[in-house]
C-alpha cells in the first residue's frame, strides 16, 4: 500500500542534502533510479516499507519523509 503520509519534496530535500545523485540514492535503498525520479515529481507514491529504505539509506527517521503537518492557530 502506498504511504499516504510521503512527501515528494522531503525525499528531493533530503536526497540533495546528502549529496546523493537519483541513481546513488537507488543503490542505497535497493531500488531503481527511475523509481527514485518517480517519488520526487510525485508521479508514484512509494509503498510503506520503501520510505523505511529511503529513510535508512538516508540516514533520516521516516517521519522526515513524512509531509509536514499545518498547525492551527
Amino acid at each position: 500500500m502506498p504511504d499516504p503520509t510521503f512527501s515528494p519534496v522531503r525525499l528531493r530535500q533530503l536526497r540533495e542534502a546528502a549529496g546523493l545523485a537519483q541513481w546513488e540514492l537507488a543503490n542505497l535503498a535497493d531500488c531503481y533510479p527511475h523509481h527514485i525520479s518517480q517519488w520526487e515529481t510525485g508521479a508514484v507514491r512509494p509503498e510503506r516499507r520503501t520510505v523505511q529504505r529511503l529513510a535508512q539509506a538516508l540516514g533520516v527517521a521516516v517521519e522526515a519523509l513524512a509531509a509536514p503537518t499545518k498547525r492551527i492557530g
